[in-house]
């Protein structure tokens, strides 16, 4: 019940935080709106920032700007926002934004078209309004819960004292062997289905090998007498290393105004990691837990965001 309550004060915390933060946004846009000067911005880069700890992604687009100072010059100032998954996916190196910036403060900016901004003070508005909301019903769900459990807390307590008996029980060696053979087994199922891959491919990887024009080109099944994939990315990343990408199982996730795909394969990268050699198009490649499976492969993942066709 502590745990409920403390929990019902950090989301109240948070909300009160959020709100006063939507405030600030909110007068910083106004004043946009009201003195602000419009200007071209270049994108100078792009970035994914992958969240483990929640299981969401943010993206990045850095843009440079011409804007001038409040004594009349001119100077070059960058500036990185958050922006929406499917502006992110549209956008490139090079491109142009219109952006608007404060005269007397030319490094306050915000991007006027082109993509759309995340951290904006309605986004803030509406997050401390949902935590707010949280806040409460778990303030109340902690109370009822601890009207209800009370009555319980002798068995709670008997079947605790029992399962923590059995767990003492079990030797330390016992639980960790336990962990080391799932990941063995994980490893051992990589590595039976690469080798079928590997023989199927070699004659291939010849032929493939000689396109060296750093574009992906997409095998689709059946151009191989490989069964089990559902298709297979090659070519020269802009590193000059070669990659094949064999992509086993594929998952698509609704997420309102666009799809995330994730797909899990093996993939052959020489001279290199996953991370650092593959192309663009897949959006984001990584090695999964097996990791290095011997002379270049890899067991691998990868994601990218698609936008629904209107």
């Amino acid at each position: 019940m502590l745990v409920l309550g403390g929990g019902a004060v950090v989301i109240l915390w948070f909300s009160r935080l959020w709100l006063r933060k939507a405030a600030i946004l909110r007068q910083v846009e106004y004043d946009l709106q009201q003195h602000g000067v419009t200007a071209q911005a270049k994108v100078m880069d792009r970035r994914i920032e992958n969240r483990l700890a929640t299981q969401t992604s943010r993206w990045y687009v850095t843009y440079q700007y011409s804007a001038a100072s409040p004594d009349g010059t001119m100077m070059s100032l960058m500036s990185e926002d958050a922006i929406y998954a499917s502006d992110y996916m549209h956008l490139h190196v090079g491109d142009l934004l219109t952006v608007r910036y404060l005269p007397d403060h030319p490094e306050t900016v915000r991007i006027e078209s082109g993509a759309r901004e995340l951290y904006t003070a309605w986004m803030w508005h509406l997050n401390s309004i949902l935590a707010m909301v949280g806040g409460v019903l778990t303030a109340i769900l902690g109370a009822g819960l601890f009207v209800g459990l009370t009555i319980h807390d002798s068995q709670v307590a008997a079947t605790a004292t029992a399962q923590m008996q059995q767990w003492l029980a079990t030797p330390d060696s016992v639980r960790a062997t336990a962990t080391a053979q799932s990941a063995s087994a994980t490893r051992q199922a990589d590595i039976a289905a690469l080798g079928p891959i590997q023989q199927a491919l070699a004659a291939r990887e010849v032929e493939w090998r000689k396109v060296q024009d750093k574009m992906m080109h997409h095998v689709l099944p059946p151009e191989s007498d490989l069964e089990m994939y559902k298709w297979i990315d090659y070519g020269y990343c802009d590193s000059n290393h070669f990659y094949t990408y064999v992509w086993l199982k594929s998952e698509i996730r609704d997420l309102g105004k666009y799809y995330f795909v994730t797909y899990d394969g093996v993939g052959y990268v020489e001279g290199a990691e996953p991370k650092e050699c593959y192309p663009k198009e897949l959006g984001e490649v990584w090695s999964r837990d097996s990791g290095a499976l011997g002379d270049g492969w890899y067991a691998v993942s990868g994601g990218r965001d698609v936008q629904k066709v209107k």
